[in-house]
């Protein structure tokens, strides 16, 4: 069996392995800053997107909320008219009787 010589750690070894671990978290680093800056783009792009399409379906709901108020007040207007025709037709038969 072989036996493996043991290496010896070195202060230069040492600050190369420091440097070479520092070099990796600065690549992580900015990495990791690239892809903060790329998804906040895109959520602002994504958030700019909701709200255009929120506004379309504001308008939307805004437009048949006005049509059904329209038929509504149309609605009451019959009723109003038709009791004020059949309150007449009541007082005028009355009146007729009562003669």
């Amino acid at each position: 069996m072989a036996v493996m010589a043991r290496e010896a750690w070195t202060d230069q070894r040492l600050d190369d392995l420091n440097a070479r671990v520092e070099k990796g978290f600065d690549e992580v680093k900015g990495e990791i800053r690239d892809l903060r800056t790329e998804t906040k783009a895109e959520f602002t792009e994504a958030r700019r997107e909701m709200k255009a399409e929120f506004s379309e379906v504001r308008k939307e709901m805004n437009s048949r909320f006005n049509s059904i108020e329209a038929r509504f007040d149309a609605f009451q207007r019959t009723l109003i008219l038709g009791l004020t025709s059949m309150t007449a037709s009541i007082v005028g038969a009355l009146l007729v009787t009562q003669l």
